[in-house]
């Protein structure tokens, strides 16, 4: 099992294999590390130390109103557990990531989830990379945290994400200045939020595994994950 320094205790890591279709994640939320070089061609979702990622928000974090900025920072840079930041690595280089935090409710052990900045490489944009980094979260933190989970909301800086959280269920906040976005967690919510977060994440996936696998065939262009489309060596 792949452990990281920067990871909060119950971080966990996706291998994306190469066959096809998903599996539920299971209860410990953890999947086998991979030991193989080859592993590194594969997409991996993986724990993003901090200032690896808010090196990111910083380059790449810019709506039409300017740029975006972690809610989160002090505390990412401080390895506060209740919050983490998760990316997508294809060919062992970080092409997304999202960061998120836990707020505790009045209520023993329940929680509400905060969807914090979602980020991705501006060549790597409008191929599923934020949809398939926020499903896998959303399907995970069901699943690790089902029923203690009772709230979710996101503030969403651009349009794709206000559209995602929209499928996810999540309405606008009206009375709010900023896009908040919002859903409570009853069991109809839950279930719909369940089937949206299954069935984007497969989306998405499979959109990507078609990139990577026409790059691997032309050999020497179309790398979607890079900047230049040439595959790295």
């Amino acid at each position: 099992m792949l452990e990281r320094k920067d990871a909060p205790p119950n971080g966990f890591q996706t291998m994306l294999p190469a066959t096809a279709r998903p599996q539920r994640i299971c209860a410990s939320l953890r999947a086998p590390t991979v030991s193989d070089p080859a592993s590194e061609r594969e997409l991996r979702i993986a724990p993003v130390g901090s200032d690896l990622f808010l090196a990111l928000v910083r380059r790449h974090g810019r709506v039409a109103g300017g740029p975006i900025v972690s809610q989160y920072e002090s505390e990412l840079r401080n390895g506060a557990p209740q919050v983490g930041a998760y990316g997508l690595f294809a060919c062992g280089r970080l092409v997304g990531a999202l960061s998120y935090g836990r707020i505790d409710l009045p209520e023993p052990k329940t929680f509400s989830g905060r969807i914090d900045v979602v980020v991705t490489e501006p060549h790597c944009r409008g191929r599923g990379v934020a949809g398939l980094l926020l499903a896998d979260l959303l399907r995970r933190l069901l699943a690790e945290t089902c029923p203690r989970l009772r709230h979710l909301s996101v503030i969403a800086e651009s349009p794709s994400i206000a559209a995602y959280a929209e499928r996810f269920g999540m309405k606008r906040q009206e009375r709010v200045a900023a896009p908040l976005y919002s859903l409570r967690l009853d069991e109809a919510a839950r279930r719909h939020l369940e089937r949206a977060a299954d069935e984007t994440f497969a989306n998405a996936l499979r959109s990507l595994r078609l990139g990577c696998v026409a790059c691997r065939r032309r050999a020497w262009g179309d790398a979607w994950c890079r900047p230049d489309g040439k595959p790295g060596s």
